[in-house]
């Protein structure tokens, strides 16, 4: 009879315990999904500053996982500039941060005014100029 007690008491700790872990674990992937639609809810964009000669189509640019800036017509923001290399920068997605990255243009990306040497984290006002124009990272 002891036997069937000390069984009972066992399952019931461990029905306590995946009760318990069932919960973080669902209060950890709620506050996950939150977050991931929050940070969805407002996408990143470059908002065109400075362009005077009209090179670009648009004036706003939503920011997707990934997007190539330069003077091809393979890239996702083409920029008729002869000081624009034809692959001249990229500005990717690394969770809730965007990098900015030179592809070893040959005239430079400036941010902020400074040369960018290697990829950097983009804040939210950053200027970006590659050839006459100037855009601004909004987040």
């Amino acid at each position: 009879m002891m036997q069937y007690g000390l069984v009972m008491l066992l399952y019931y700790f461990l029905y306590r315990v995946l009760k318990v872990v069932s919960l973080d674990i669902l209060k950890g992937y709620n506050n996950y999904n939150q977050s991931t639609t929050e940070s969805n809810a407002q996408p990143a964009k470059i908002v065109v500053v400075e362009d005077a000669q009209k090179k670009l189509s648009q004036p706003v640019f939503d920011l997707t996982d990934s997007m190539t800036i330069g003077r091809g017509a393979y890239n996702d923001i083409v920029i008729n500039d002869s000081f624009v290399s034809h692959e001249h920068a990229c500005i990717s997605r690394l969770r809730d941060q965007y990098l900015l990255t030179d592809l070893n243009s040959t005239n430079g990306t400036l941010l902020n005014g400074r040369k960018v040497e290697e990829d950097i984290v983009l804040l939210s006002g950053d200027q970006i100029k590659i050839g006459a124009v100037i855009f601004k990272f909004v987040r």
